[in-house]
């Protein structure tokens, strides 16, 4: 930058000695004309030297500095690239741990739970058993079981019900493919056979696939058997003997229904 600031000097030494010259030769004490017309030259090679210098040493320092600016920048994209890396992998990792934390898979509940055998008369009370268990590890998973659960006793077809559940839950691939991997781990024998076929991300499916087998014994669901026995249909025999008290028969059956 020092040849930068001599320039200005450099060119107004040039012009003043080319003006005495110019003076000499108007009085007539140039000498030889020869001789004037070399110092002449001499001054204006001399100047543009100073001046061919200067540019150099100014392109070579816009060179450097540009340079420095590339490596700066190239060095500013590789640190946000880095920071950028770092920020994805810490809520990755938050998000890996947040769904293991909410896991039925990993709940030590619902490892205690029994495994879910072909016998069909005690699937009522593991599936209220394995409800509860839900809804401790994830209320919105329970929610969601509990949907299905009225869907499938109202008498719904299971693809419908597979359907509706997709579209009602927000993380329905995570619970669905939760669920399969609970159900496998809990299914065995006839239930287990029953499951192999469904694929991972069809934990939804199989669930219902399972509680249609299992309430289908009598040909309905929980619900659908409570509403029959709230509204059972006309009897088509005499009317029961007198003394016969049909309340207590409908709290008995309720008593046989939902105690098994």
């Amino acid at each position: 930058m020092a040849a930068d600031s001599q320039q200005p000097d450099l060119i107004s030494g040039v012009l003043d000695n080319l003006g005495q010259v110019e003076q000499r030769l108007v009085a007539g004490q140039a000498g030889d004309g020869a001789g004037c017309v070399l110092e002449i030259l001499r001054q204006v090679r001399s100047g543009m030297s100073h001046i061919r210098d200067g540019m150099h040493h100014l392109s070579q320092e816009h060179r450097s500095l540009e340079k420095m600016t590339r490596e700066e920048v190239s060095n500013l994209k590789t640190r946000d690239l880095e920071i950028t890396n770092q920020v994805l992998l810490i809520d990755s990792k938050s998000r890996d741990d947040r769904y293991k934390s909410r896991s039925m898979v990993g709940s030590k509940i619902i490892q205690y739970l029994k495994p879910l055998v072909g016998d069909k008369s005690g699937f009522r009370q593991w599936h209220q058993k394995f409800l509860s268990a839900v809804y401790s590890v994830h209320n919105k998973y329970g929610g969601y079981l509990k949907t299905m659960e009225k869907e499938m006793d109202l008498g719904n077809k299971v693809s419908d019900v597979t359907d509706l559940t997709r579209e009602n839950a927000d993380d329905g691939d995570e619970f669905s493919e939760d669920l399969h991997a609970v159900l496998m781990s809990k299914a065995e024998g006839e239930a287990y056979e029953k499951l192999r076929p469904i694929e991972d991300q069809e934990g939804v499916r199989g669930y219902l696939t399972l509680y249609k087998w299992y309430t289908e014994t009598s040909g309905l669901g929980l619900t659908t058997q409570a509403a029959k026995l709230m509204d059972p249909e006309a009897p088509k025999k005499e009317a029961a003997p007198a003394g016969v008290n049909k309340v207590d028969d409908v709290s008995a059956a309720f008593d046989e229904l939902f105690n098994d």
